[in-house]
């Protein structure tokens, strides 16, 4: 979950404070809705296939952006609509720029009208830029830098500060945001 929690009734997203006001005795929905894939594993976008789906965020807008790692790709999808989007990868595993390996988290940062995406085979963390319907990206954090060894998740502060689960070096790395340098994190 990409969120810090303050207390049982408000969680922190980045940026956006959502106080839940839930009822001591309310009940839950014994089934759940499928809202992305659940027709088995797959690439083709018209039948919400996915592959290892590793995280899902919900944008300012309700809009799915969804980690599809055994795709390579981040997909959006409004919450009322079936039609998905490919809007980072998408173009086989690699590691080009156009193209991730295994991303496992995405992080959508609205005041930078960008997108994080924690990409764990290729040991980086990219962020693209929203331009319109387009996306433009570049390496935000590379292994050459940090020694990233199976970066697994994002946490973003109201800072925009950036912070990756570097799980296979046991630690959490942070980038500030007018740093090209990272520092260990506690």
């Amino acid at each position: 979950m990409n969120s810090f929690t303050h207390s049982i009734n408000s969680v922190n997203f980045p940026f956006i404070l959502v106080t839940l006001n839930i009822p001591i005795h309310a009940r839950w929905e014994n089934n759940g809705l499928t809202v992305a894939g659940g027709h088995e594993e797959g690439k083709a976008l018209n039948e919400l296939n996915l592959n290892c789906p590793c995280s899902l965020f919900v944008d300012a807008d309700q809009r799915m952006i969804i980690a599809d790692g055994g795709n390579d790709r981040i997909i959006r999808r409004r919450m009322d609509d079936t039609r998905e989007q490919v809007i980072a990868g998408g173009h086989g595993e690699g590691n080009k720029l156009s193209q991730l390996n295994s991303p496992s988290d995405v992080l959508v940062v609205q005041n930078m009208n960008s997108l994080i995406i924690c990409d764990r085979q290729n040991r980086r963390v990219l962020r693209c830029y929203f331009h319109s319907d387009t996306i433009s990206g570049e390496s935000l954090v590379v292994n050459i830098d940090w020694q990233l060894s199976h970066p697994e998740e994002l946490f973003s502060d109201t800072l925009c500060n950036i912070y990756v689960v570097d799980f296979l070096n046991y630690r959490r790395r942070k980038w500030q945001r007018q740093s090209s340098k990272s520092i260990q994190s506690s």
